[in-house]
């Protein structure tokens, strides 16, 4: 296949942040008729839509590709040799990188259809491995809300969303609050609203955006299934995205390095955990499960995740955390 003809075939890894795509992404990243970009680009916030204007000129547009899309690759090259001090350090041509990609981008319509096309042609030219892919692969957290966008840009694209019981997807959210979430300013309160708010939206994609798009174009993925049945979930998805069912898909790298995981805790792991399956137990208040559970009833219910508490306990959850809502808000309703 060529350039050309691997350039028309995304594969898009969505979900809601901390459900499981990271894993995905790198499982994918050292499969050989695969060109992952290993890192969150972030295009589907960072880039598109608040940069798709005429209030930004080109070189502001290519510069924010190159300092956040870019910059998170960089943030990850720079993670991985943190966690492999024993190999030598990979030392990643970022300013070829950018060269690379100022050039693409130049040559084409600046359309955010083309500019993610430059990010990801740049990217492989740079890294020149693999030296036939049959398909790239992208992941932004949340990119299942623009899936009408891309699949009018991308025909042939495929998606893999994943899902994640939204309790454990909230409480790996909350783990990180000290560490991440509070230097953006946001009130812990305000991370289990984002994951109503963002989680629940994406849930409910999973299963319309299939329905829309069709299982052949749209797998739906559980983050338990990964973890408990790695190879058989893995072999899944080779099928779908029509690829050879390689032993590197169990193997999750970036650039070729071991990944060691994503989590807030700091834990190291060497392979796939099932450390924080059903861990939301452990890890946030009854009253906050009780919330999610009223929120996420019905999407959990559609995808078989089973609640812990009773209808009434949840709906009296919701009365409380509704005063703490309401007042929260600049106009009170």
């Amino acid at each position: 296949m060529t350039e050309i003809d691997f350039l028309d075939h995304p594969v898009l890894i969505a979900g809601h942040r901390r459900s499981g795509t990271t894993a995905f992404l790198n499982l994918l990243e050292g499969h050989p008729q695969l060109c992952t970009f290993p890192a969150d680009s972030g295009f589907f916030y960072g880039y598109f839509p608040p940069y798709d204007t005429d209030a930004y000129t080109v070189d502001q547009k290519l510069n924010r590709i190159i300092d956040f899309c870019y910059g998170n690759l960089r943030e990850e090259v720079e993670k991985v040799n943190h966690e492999n001090p024993d190999q030598p350090p990979l030392d990643f041509p970022f300013e070829t990188l950018h060269q690379n990609f100022r050039q693409q981008a130049l040559q084409s319509h600046l359309t955010p259809k083309s500019l993610l096309t430059a990010m990801i042609a740049a990217y492989w030219q740079t890294y020149g491995l693999p030296s036939a892919p049959i398909a790239w692969v992208e992941k932004t957290s949340s990119s299942e809300i623009y899936a009408n966008y891309i699949f009018d840009w991308f025909p042939q694209a495929r998606f893999l969303h994943v899902i994640r019981d939204p309790r454990d997807n909230y409480s790996s959210l909350k783990s990180g609050w000290a560490k991440n979430y509070q230097q953006r300013g946001e009130d812990p309160r305000q991370l289990i609203q984002s994951m109503i708010d963002r989680g629940r939206l994406g849930m409910e994609l999973a299963r319309y955006n299939q329905q829309r798009y069709g299982k052949a174009s749209y797998l739906v993925l559980k983050y338990e299934d990964l973890i408990q049945q790695p190879r058989q979930t893995m072999a899944e998805v080779a099928e779908f995205l029509g690829i050879e069912d390689h032993d590197s898909l169990l193997k999750p790298t970036v650039c070729g390095r071991s990944w060691r995981g994503n989590n807030f805790d700091g834990t190291v792991f060497h392979t796939l955990s099932d450390l924080n399956i059903g861990r939301w137990r452990d890890r946030i208040t009854p009253e906050e499960c009780q919330v999610i559970e009223y929120y996420f009833r019905d999407v959990m219910a559609y995808f078989e995740y089973a609640p812990a508490f009773p209808l009434h306990e949840a709906m009296d959850a919701v009365v409380e955390y509704y005063k703490w809502y309401n007042y929260a808000q600049h106009f009170r309703v």
